[in-house]
């Protein structure tokens, strides 16, 4: 509501009629210009590369999810036969271990209880 007053600014024309001035923008090295519309060929050149490049920026998401999956089975502590097989909490559990280190451990585990991790301990009682 406040902004509504500069909507005038917006009319097509009447912005170079009241402020006297030419459009700028900056080119690829940085210097203040004259404003221009990109040509029909820089925009062919452009729309060419673009699909790689989000191509390539889903592939590196991919690739990130599938690490921090494969860091949570390795928390879970899941066989190398069953490596393959996702469980929900796999993800989580990846970027839990990737931002908390592992503890040291001061005294060795004997019993199959101590063999939980505390991470399991903690699932079983929510």
């Amino acid at each position: 509501l406040l902004s509504l007053p500069f909507a005038v600014f917006l009319i097509p024309g009447l912005q170079k009629v009241l402020t006297h001035c030419d459009m700028t923008g900056f080119n690829h090295h940085g210097a203040c210009v004259d404003f221009e519309l990109p040509t029909a060929k820089e925009m062919d050149e452009e729309a060419g590369q673009a699909p790689l490049h989000r191509f390539k920026n889903t592939v590196g998401v991919i690739n990130n999810v599938l690490h921090f999956v494969n860091k949570g089975r390795e928390a879970r502590g899941a066989s190398e036969r069953r490596a393959w097989e996702y469980q929900f909490g796999d993800f989580s559990r990846g970027l839990w271990s990737n931002l908390v280190p592992p503890k040291e451990e001061t005294q060795p585990r004997n019993s199959e209880s101590d063999k939980t991790s505390l991470f399991e301990k903690f699932q079983r009682r929510v």
